[in-house]
């Protein structure tokens, strides 16, 4: 017969941690002020187009959501004896049962050990992370901005924006076939420059130079 089959022991306990982003999701949106006005002009064959607009900064915070998998883990040593003492002649079929019962690593000192790894709890947390600020330019429109309009020729016209803050105008036939068209708002910025900006900054510029070729 056998002199033992085999015992175990309890060797310890350990926590196995992993996290994962499980979401990540942007805050609303935060819309700034509008800003100093600005205007943008373009010709296409003989049609003026201008685009007025004010400066505005937006921004969200993006954040994300962290799982974090906590594992319980358990450490069992198994450990066997000669498994052909006392009984020369069954050893073999003796070992083959055992290896049947128990997943051990046999050696040739006839004693072995091995360590099973038993997860015993899992714990699950999902933890909210602030994130950061992503800030970038939003230009809002700039509906009804009164305009003047200096032609090649020296020529003034006056016009408006619409509720999209764009305006039009059909270059005359009379106008020379190629030259400039200076556009100026007639209304001051929505603000007046902080003490940190350049005065000549686009952003604060209420006037614009379209040159054109026909």
């Amino acid at each position: 017969m056998l002199a033992s089959l085999g015992s175990g022991c309890y060797v310890g306990t350990e926590k196995r941690t992993a996290s994962s982003v499980l979401l990540v999701e942007r805050s609303p949106l935060v819309v700034g002020p509008a800003g100093g006005l600005a205007l943008r002009g373009e010709v296409i064959g003989n049609r003026l187009e201008i685009w007025a607009t004010r400066h505005r900064d937006c921004h969200h915070r993006i954040g994300r959501v962290i799982e974090q998998r906590t594992n319980l883990v358990s450490k069992v040593k198994t450990t066997t004896a000669d498994l052909g003492n006392g009984n020369p002649g069954g050893g073999a079929a003796e070992a083959v049962f055992i290896l049947a019962l128990f997943p051990v690593v046999f050696a040739l000192s006839g004693a072995v050990s091995t360590v099973r790894v038993v997860v015993t709890g899992t714990k699950v947390e999902r933890v909210p992370e602030p994130g950061e600020i992503e800030r970038f330019a939003c230009p809002a429109h700039a509906p009804r901005t009164h305009l003047e309009l200096t032609l090649p020729s020296g020529a003034i016209v006056d016009g408006s924006t619409d509720a999209l803050g764009r305006y039009a105008l059909t270059i005359p036939d009379d106008e020379p076939r190629a030259g400039s068209i200076t556009v100026r708002a007639l209304e001051p910025p929505a603000t007046s420059p902080p003490e940190n900006e350049r005065a000549d900054d686009p952003r604060l510029e209420p006037t614009t130079v379209v040159s054109y070729a026909r």
